[in-house]
């Protein structure tokens, strides 16, 4: 709401020069930007409980949509029979309904965009693609997290007309859509942005259920130790090129879906300074390559990581808004949780008989 109300009194270009804390990039500004013309229209009181029913309807919408995006794909890859199972279980899905519905939070939107996203290159279609992973980009740094997949697929594709055409498009796209935030023409801010967003929490975890978590170090400062420091490189390495074997080694249409997975799941278990909603991209992620490879082990997946994230998120808004504490062994079990179903959905991306049967 604060952000909202940020849109009309510094206006577009000047509420990322005015002081105030904002580290998001300025995507989804436009949504809390049109939430706030529609709060000034009816004369909607700041504290209403209708003005905020109007900020978390974004994000609903975006599960709504994300519903429908599971139940056309089931019917167009031959799950008719599931399709609508599928959507429900999705629609209802307690970890979207309390990130959405209950805290408010935008994940959805972004992670939509990037279903979406990764749907445009399983059409061979880079110009889309580019666009909504612009969108996605400048909507949450995170997004950022997935480039591996949209980098291999313009490389499978043996074109370098695709790669200019994709990175063209999504850089041009991404610089329209901060133009209006900006003092000048430069994109120097964002850049600046993206990077103290990115170094901005300095912590092996900030409520993010994983195996630092599982160690007890939920906001324990990294310090400024060499080992720290390479914790995450090295994670990402290691990820990258085993989601660069994996997808190479397999032409399933899934590979797509699965290896977005694998990022985001690892990342999110290893990699230090993770957030109790990063995990949220990975259920319906895991639900898409179901559907593209026929594999039910990634319905465990896309189950295992609706628990863990539930719980994560559950957990962090009690403990943290609500101040109430927290038990150990609520967060070592969710903890646990998530770094399994981790390494199940490692164990599915490295088979072969993920992509080539209906198990």
């Amino acid at each position: 709401k604060s952000w909202a109300d940020a849109t009309a009194y510094y206006g577009l270009n000047g509420m990322y020069h005015s002081g105030m804390f904002l580290d998001y990039p300025p995507g989804y500004m436009y949504v809390l930007w049109l939430t706030n013309i529609i709060q000034g229209v009816f004369g909607l009181d700041f504290h209403s409980v209708v003005y905020t029913f109007i900020i978390k309807l974004p994000p609903i919408l975006a599960d709504l949509a994300g519903t429908v995006l599971i139940y056309k794909m089931a019917e167009k890859m031959g799950h008719k029979e599931k399709s609508l199972l599928l959507a429900a279980c999705y629609a209802f899905c307690p970890a979207l309904v309390y990130n959405s519905s209950v805290w408010g939070q935008i994940d959805s939107w972004y992670t939509l965009l990037m279903v979406l996203a990764l749907y445009f290159i399983y059409e061979d279609d880079e110009v889309k693609a580019a666009v909504v992973y612009a969108f996605a980009l400048i909507t949450k740094p995170q997004a950022l997290l997935f480039g591996p997949v949209l980098l291999f697929w313009v490389i499978s594709k043996k074109d370098i007309r695709v790669f200019f055409r994709a990175v063209g498009t999504g850089l041009g796209c991404m610089w329209l859509l901060a133009l209006p935030f900006s003092q000048t023409i430069s994109p120097f801010w964002l850049i600046d942005l993206y990077i103290n967003t990115f170094g901005g929490y300095k912590y092996f975890t900030v409520n993010g259920y994983n195996i630092y978590m599982l160690a007890g170090l939920n906001f324990a400062e990294l310090g400024d130790s060499v080992a720290a420091a390479m914790i995450n490189p090295a994670v990402i390495f290691i990820c990258f090129i085993f989601c660069a074997w994996s997808y190479f080694r397999f032409k399933n249409p899934a590979r797509n879906f699965s290896t977005a997975v694998v990022l985001i799941s690892v990342f999110f278990s290893f990699c230090t300074m993770m957030h109790e909603r990063y995990l949220h991209p990975a259920i319906i992620l895991a639900v898409m390559a179901y559907i593209y490879c026929k594999n039910k082990g990634w319905l465990a997946v896309a189950l295992g990581f609706s628990a863990a994230n539930y719980l994560n998120v559950a957990g962090s808004m009690h403990r943290n808004i609500l101040l109430v504490d927290i038990p150990v062994h609520y967060s070592n079990f969710t903890s646990i949780l998530t770094v399994a179903t981790t390494v199940l959905a490692l164990c599915l991306a490295c088979a072969p008989q993920t992509y080539n049967a209906d198990k």
